[in-house]
């Protein structure tokens, strides 16, 4: 947080600006430690990848009736390849994420 307020003085960020910016920072710091363990899995070998990311992630995604497979293999090797896949994403409050009619090339998990 230091940085990020040494960066607003820099630049004479207004005051109420600088605390939609800090309560930002506040609510993404899980944000940012899952997108740091998420590239941790990327040097474990494919199995133990797989392994922790069904256990990370296997719960919800396979609560999802558009995500199912129709083998338990296959649903494995589902759940690990989207797990890996994801990426987290931090909005501010009132914020658009999507527009009616706008042509979008990503797919939220809300």
């Amino acid at each position: 947080m230091d940085a990020i307020n040494t960066y607003m003085d820099s630049i004479n960020l207004p005051y109420v600006q600088r605390i939609k910016v800090r309560e930002f920072y506040e609510l993404s710091l899980d944000l940012y430690r899952n997108k740091h363990y998420q590239h941790l899995l990327r040097f474990l070998s494919p199995a133990l990848r797989g392994m922790v990311a069904a256990h990370m992630h296997e719960s919800w995604i396979t609560q999802i009736s558009f995500f199912q497979a129709p083998t338990d293999e296959e649903m494995s090797e589902f759940v690990t390849a989207i797990s890996m896949a994801l990426q987290p994403v931090a909005f501010s409050p009132m914020e658009v994420v999507l527009k009616v009619g706008y042509r979008n090339s990503r797919m939220f998990i809300i």
